[in-house]
C-alpha cells in the first residue's frame, strides 16, 4: 500500500507488479515505470462466481458508493465488464487460475475493478472500502507521519482480545510481510466492514 508516498524498489512488494520493466532492472528513458498494486484481498485462485454482477451494475454500486464517501471523490474507477479487459488495460499477461478483482494504477490514480469476478453489490461495496478507504484514502489524508503513527497504534493492538480475529486473519493471509504491511490491512480489513456493522 502507500506509505509516505514515495514509491522506491524497496516498498515495491511481492503484490505489485511493476509494468514496462522487470522489478530488479533499471528503467529505461523510453519505458517509464509503472506500478500496479493489488491488495491480496483483491485477488483469488480459483473459480470466478457462477453469478456476478454485470459493468452497468457495478458502475451503479460505484457511482452509489461515491456518493456516500465524497472524501474519496479524487479516485477514478474503472469498471471493466471481464478480468480479461482488466488486464488488458493494465497491459497484466492472464494466468490460469488467477482470479483479479481489482488493482490500483498509481500512475492514474485509478482503481481498476473486474465486474465479472464480484458475486453481488455488498462485495463490490467491501472492495471499495478496503481498496480505497483504507489503502488510498487513510494514508493520503493522514500524510506519512500520522499514518505511521496509526500503525504503531495497530500493531500495538495485536494483543488486544477484541482485535484478536482480524489480527488471526491478517497474520493467517500475510504471513509473508512485514508487521507494518500486516498493520495496514488489519485497517484495510475493518473498513471492509458495513459503516452500521
Amino acid at each position: 500500500g502507500i506509505r509516505s508516498g514515495e514509491r522506491t524498489k524497496q516498498n515495491i512488494r511481492s503484490d505489485q507488479e511493476v509494468i514496462g520493466k522487470q522489478a530488479d532492472e533499471p528503467a529505461k528513458d523510453d519505458k517509464p515505470e509503472r506500478i500496479i498494486r493489488f491488495s491480496k484481498q483483491a485477488m483469488a485462485q480459483g473459480d470466478k462466481p457462477a453469478k456476478h454482477l454485470t459493468r452497468k451494475e457495478a458502475e451503479l454500486v460505484s457511482h452509489g458508493w461515491f456518493k456516500q464517501y465524497r472524501g474519496a471523490s479524487g479516485i477514478k474507477v474503472q469498471i471493466h465488464a471481464t478480468q480479461a479487459e482488466l488486464e488488458g488495460a493494465l497491459g497484466l499477461d492472464a494466468k490460469d487460475g488467477l482470479i483479479r478483482r481489482a488493482a490500483f494504477d498509481d500512475d492514474a490514480g485509478t482503481l481498476h475493478v473486474a465486474a465479472d469476478t464480484i458475486s453481488d453489490p455488498k462485495r463490490m461495496r467491501e472492495i471499495l472500502r478496503h481498496e480505497v478507504l483504507a489503502h488510498y484514502g487513510l494514508a493520503r489524508t493522514l500524510g506519512g507521519k500520522e499514518f505511521t503513527k496509526l500503525l504503531s497504534r495497530v500493531i500495538n493492538s495485536r494483543n488486544n482480545p477484541s482485535m484478536k480475529a482480524v489480527w488471526d486473519w491478517v497474520e493467517a493471509n500475510y504471513d509473508n510481510e512485514e508487521i507494518g504491511v500486516q498493520a495496514e490491512e488489519v485497517i484495510a480489513h475493518l473498513a471492509e466492514l458495513e459503516p452500521s456493522a
